[in-house]
């Protein structure tokens, strides 16, 4: 191996000489650490310089080379064996200083440990031994050495250390710098380091996570993955064998969402209030601006038992004023971040009411008279403002002879027909409705037209025949009897007066009964569109039904109209009669 041309530091061992002096070596380290005094004495051969036995020498980076006389080992090559030209220390590196004794050696390395070699007659190697060694050898106990020195025996500086380390902790959750005693919900990575400014160096980290004194050396950053409080207690301590004051850094994780919110509702004043109807889709209407408040969440406890983060935060409350539907959604938060699952519901807002329609009247085809009363089907609507909650009841009120206003039972809240029996004659109808939405407003009143029910008799001189038409009693016709005729060519037209709105044919049914053709001013009337061609009225039944309405029309009230009822003299296959009844007309007027 060629020696090395980088030389750093020289050091040249001493070789005794005759006379004896004694001399006194006293090394000082003044300074803020105090005072240290190293005192010792030997012959004053010994204190003379001659020529050189051994050298060293430092090669990059760190390395010792020596050369010389090696009797006691001290060129550390291994041997004891002279040598002339340079050969490396062996297991050596990272030297800062050297010092040759007295046929022995040292070394400083970087981290402030001691290393000698060489012959140890006084024990001068400071391994605890007389042992004389050919390698270099750590001396024991000392930590921190910042210089050194050798002659027969061995000086080194170690300065005063008195402080205590300090040691630090950082932790980052989700790739965030995470604080002690925050709450999070991400895993937390914590880590922990240690300085020792000017002092012997750090030892090491003990840290527990269980507050107990059982600490165990830190070798690796720790993390959290789990729903916990945990205190991390945690000290350094250095070479001089300072330890710190043990510190703490709290890890609060919680991974648990909190129960979802609940709803509640407010009027502009702040007051509860409550829907006044929630429909089949589940929106909850009000008739007045609300604000949808969100609260009352609970917050599970931790994996260790121990309370959630708490500290819950909800959604900004929705406040809704225009009319229409709002899709509503709140949660809750706690302090760690999780977040529940949301409160949907959907809010309707209807301040307007709805608009009823007037009252109609008609007649209803196949409808039964009463003995003495006539069935008048009124129909009625109404229409909620757009956006609105929808009609959610009506309200029909009747008048008779120009009275006060009474109730009429419906069947459903919802009906928009009925069909009450009226008497006819003299008597005078009105009726009135109002419909109420699903907020609970109001409609006006709408109130349709007067009128009166008439009922004209197969002898009323209004009803005109021709051919020749039977008049006789039949048990349950209207009035106790009627007319008929079985032979083509008989018709009976009724004059409908002018005034009339609606006009009906009625007339008996039964297994003897045929057909007959409507006309109504000069049109004749068709008994079944489904079918092509327009169809006669049949009188066909297979059980008797008396006083049934045969055909019923709408007319213009400006003007009198014909209705004609022509006799075919034909039946349905399963009759055993052509026979056609005029029991009565009837009109509304």
């Amino acid at each position: 191996m060629n020696a090395p041309t980088n030389i750093q530091w020289i050091s040249l061992s001493r070789k005794p000489s005759g006379r004896s002096l004694l001399l006194t070596f006293v090394v000082a380290l003044f300074a803020a650490i105090g005072l240290l005094l190293v005192s010792v004495k030997m012959p004053e051969a010994q204190a003379q310089e001659q020529a050189t036995q051994t050298s060293q020498t430092v090669a990059t980076p760190g390395q010792v080379w020596a050369w010389g006389a090696n009797w006691g080992g001290q060129l550390g090559d291994g041997t004891t064996t002279n040598r002339t030209t340079p050969v490396q220390v062996s297991n050596l590196s990272d030297v800062t200083d050297i010092s040759g004794g007295l046929y022995f050696s040292l070394a400083l390395k970087n981290d402030g440990t001691l290393w000698a070699w060489g012959d140890n007659y006084y024990g001068q190697l400071g391994d605890g031994t007389t042992t004389e060694r050919h390698t270099p050898v750590k001396v024991s106990g000392l930590s921190g050495v910042q210089a050194v020195d050798a002659y027969n025996h061995s000086i080194v500086v170690v300065p005063s250390d008195t402080t205590a380390p300090t040691s630090t902790a950082t932790a980052t959750a989700g790739g965030i710098t995470y604080n002690s005693g925050d709450w999070t919900n991400k895993d937390v990575t914590l880590t922990l380091t240690a300085s020792d400014e000017s002092g012997s160096g750090v030892d090491k980290i003990l840290y527990n996570t269980n507050g107990g004194t059982n600490y165990q050396p830190y070798t690796e950053p720790l993390s959290f993955t789990s729903g916990t409080q945990t205190t991390v207690h945690f000290y350094a301590t250095d070479k001089a064998g300072n330890e710190e004051t043990p510190q703490t850094f709290t890890v609060k994780l919680d991974k648990t969402a909190p129960s979802a919110p609940t709803a509640s509702f407010l009027d502009s004043s702040g007051n509860p209030v409550q829907p006044v109807y929630t429909d089949s889709s589940g929106v909850k209407w009000f008739k007045e601006a609300v604000t949808v408040h969100y609260g009352s969440s609970s917050d599970p406890d931790l994996a260790d038992g121990t309370p959630g983060s708490g500290n819950i935060s909800y959604t900004p409350e929705d406040t809704h004023s225009t009319d229409g539907t709002y899709d509503c959604s709140g949660t809750a938060t706690d302090q760690a971040g999780n977040v529940s699952i949301p409160t949907e519901l959907k809010v309707g807002i209807d301040k307007g009411a709805p608009t009823a329609k007037v009252p109609t009247h008609s007649f209803t085809t196949l409808s039964t008279l009463g003995t003495t009363t006539v069935p008048v089907k009124l129909t009625w609507s109404a229409t909620d403002n757009p956006g609105g909650s929808g009609i959610a009841s009506y309200q029909l009120q009747q008048s008779v002879n120009g009275g006060a206003y009474t109730n009429v039972a419906l069947p459903s809240t919802t009906a928009t027909t009925i069909s009450p029996s009226l008497a006819p004659g003299t008597n005078t109808y009105r009726y009135r409705v109002a419909a109420k939405d699903k907020a609970g407003n109001l409609s006006a009143w709408a109130t349709g037209p007067s009128f009166k029910v008439r009922v004209f008799q197969e002898s009323n001189s209004a009803i005109v025949d021709k051919g020749s038409w039977t008049t006789s009693a039949l048990s349950g016709a209207y009035g106790g009897s009627v007319q008929y005729a079985s032979a083509l060519g008989r018709n009976a037209t009724f004059s409908v007066p002018a005034g009339s709105k609606n006009v009906e044919w009625v007339s008996y049914r039964g297994n003897n009964r045929g057909k007959a053709q409507v006309w109504l001013d000069g049109v004749q009337q068709d008994a079944n569109p489904n079918l092509t061609g327009i169809q006669p009225f049949d009188l066909y039944s297979s059980t008797a039904q008396a006083r049934k309405v045969v055909f019923s029309k709408a007319v213009s009230a400006t003007t009198s109209h014909k209705l004609e009822i022509r006799v075919l003299g034909q039946k349905n296959a399963s009759s055993t009669s052509t026979r056609v009844d005029i029991d009565a007309f009837v009109t509304t007027s």
